[in-house]
């Protein structure tokens, strides 16, 4: 490609950021600070059930995770943003009670998602749904459907480099 065309992610798009209309100015994201490899949380669940159950340490594949409806919700006038989405986790052949896998997302929620937890009634305060078919007497498969949000703090730098951090979660609110 042309050497002062922009850089370019894996999927051809430009790193390229429209800056607000005082600024009038198109930045190139050619360093960023930070990492963009995966989401933080569904990587941190992840490490929690693997951490949990050795099993899927063991054996990766049968513990998938798919982040799917994703909307990126920006906050004016910056570059942050908040992400919402939802995990699908679908752990194959788990060879205990789908209870103890519920303890585990439960307990995770309550550190990386404490707002879902809140008591109520209505369909919208579920912390998530589930799905799960027997295949044998004490084997599982298991879907499990989170919603989830992030929001990720980024502005430039007195260099011009984009810097970002995800925002930790409040604590769980106490009733």
């Amino acid at each position: 490609h042309h050497p002062r065309s922009p850089p370019r992610s894996r999927a051809g798009v430009p790193f390229m950021y429209r800056l607000p209309a005082r600024r009038r100015a198109t930045v190139e994201i050619q360093k960023i600070r930070g990492r963009l490899n995966k989401m933080e949380k569904p990587k941190s669940l992840r490490l929690a059930i693997q951490e949990t159950l050795l099993e899927f340490k063991a054996a990766p594949d049968r513990l998938r995770m798919t982040v799917l409806s994703g909307q990126i919700i920006p906050k004016r006038n910056t570059l942050s943003y908040e992400a919402r989405y939802t995990l699908n986790i679908f752990v194959q052949e788990f060879h205990r009670d789908p209870a103890y896998l519920f303890l585990i997302v439960n307990k995770w929620l309550q550190e990386n998602q404490p707002d879902i937890l809140c008591p109520g009634t209505d369909a919208s305060s579920r912390a998530f749904v589930f799905e799960a078919e027997p295949i044998e007497s004490d084997v599982w498969d298991v879907m499990i459907e989170l919603k989830l949000t992030e929001t990720v703090i980024a502005g430039l730098d007195e260099n011009g480099l984009v810097s970002y951090k995800t925002k930790s979660e409040p604590p769980r609110p106490v009733f």
